[in-house]
C-alpha cells in the first residue's frame, strides 16, 4: 500500500513539474491536458492526502494565483474540487 502511494505521489510531482505554462494562461481544455483529474474523474483527488499533495505541489510551483485560476477553471467546468 505504501509503495503504491509513493508511486502515485511521484507521478503527481513529475506531472506538475512538466507543466510549461502558468495556469493564468490556461483555457478549460488545458485542464484535461495537464492535470490528472482534468477529464472530470476526480475520484481519489477530491479528498484526502493525494488531493492535499496535488494542490500543495501546484501552489509551490505556480503560487496562490495559479491555484486560484485552476479552481476557477474547474468550477467553470463543474468539476468538484476542494
Amino acid at each position: 500500500m505504501l509503495e503504491s502511494l509513493v508511486c502515485l505521489l511521484r507521478l503527481i510531482d513529475e506531472g506538475v513539474s512538466k507543466i510549461d505554462r502558468h495556469p493564468r494562461e490556461w483555457r478549460s481544455e488545458d485542464v484535461a491536458r495537464y492535470l490528472p483529474f482534468g477529464d472530470g474523474n476526480v475520484t481519489g483527488y477530491e479528498a484526502g492526502e493525494l488531493a492535499e499533495l496535488l494542490w500543495r505541489r501546484l501552489k509551490q510551483r505556480f503560487g496562490e494565483d495559479g491555484v486560484e485560476k485552476l479552481r476557477q477553471l474547474l468550477c467553470k467546468d463543474s468539476v468538484p474540487v476542494r
